[in-house]
């Protein structure tokens, strides 16, 4: 399956976009965008898709995706509109690498954004000490305006570079090697998972859906 590129919308007084979502199809396609994702799913669980990486998604998770990292969201079929019992819950925010300029990340004083920034491009799910204040910043950036919206993106990225547990999703490979694997082979992965999501799906198992060995499929 073939990512999409996806165009981010932005209000034209504002350098980067915020926004609550409570819609279960939100972008609901394999896609990628320039922009990095700052993600926090307050309520839904599903299937995610991150560069090669399947796994499962829940409530409480918070996710930084790097710029142009293919990804996808597939909400379990409970979850509807906004008003059932069952409805998604998302507030993500979008912004280029280089909103404040193409020189603030080389500054020395910044280099641990700089880092987790090139550590978002393999995709990272935010665990630790500092995840609740990132989730609580995300919130309010919602309301923020003006320059102080500006500072509580920077201070999210801050808290985001200090945390004590930060999963990488994909792999290495995915990153300097994404061509090894053809489209129709990654179109095979896909669609079998999709059609067995609910299932466990062993490594051998995706594997021989790819045509390669375990070995090769987990360097990819």
């Amino acid at each position: 399956m073939k990512p999409q590129l996806l165009k981010i919308s932005k209000s034209p007084t504002q350098s980067f976009s915020v926004r609550h979502d409570l819609k279960p199809s939100m972008n609901n396609k394999f896609h990628y965008h320039p922009e990095v994702e700052l993600i926090h799913f307050v309520k839904g669980k599903g299937t995610q898709f991150v560069g090669d990486s399947i796994t499962e998604f829940q409530s409480g998770d918070l996710l930084l995706i790097g710029s142009n990292l293919a990804h996808y969201w597939r909400f379990d079929e409970g979850y509807k509109e906004e008003g059932s019992e069952n409805y998604a819950d998302v507030k993500v925010a979008h912004f280029s690498e280089s909103f404040l300029g193409e020189y603030f990340l080389n500054l020395p004083e910044n280099k641990p954004l700089k880092d987790v920034l090139e550590k978002a491009k393999r995709g990272i799910k935010v665990e630790g000490r500092n995840k609740k204040k990132v989730e609580e910043i995300l919130a309010y950036m919602l309301h923020a305006e003006g320059t102080e919206r500006i500072i509580c993106l920077i201070q999210a990225l801050v808290e985001i570079s200090k945390c004590d547990q930060l999963e990488m999703l994909s792999s290495i490979g995915y990153v300097q090697h994404k061509e090894e694997i053809s489209n129709d082979r990654i179109k095979d992965i896909y669609e079998y998972t999709f059609a067995n999501f609910r299932n466990k799906i062993n490594l051998e198992e995706i594997a021989e859906i790819a045509r390669i060995s375990p070995n090769s499929f987990c360097r990819y």
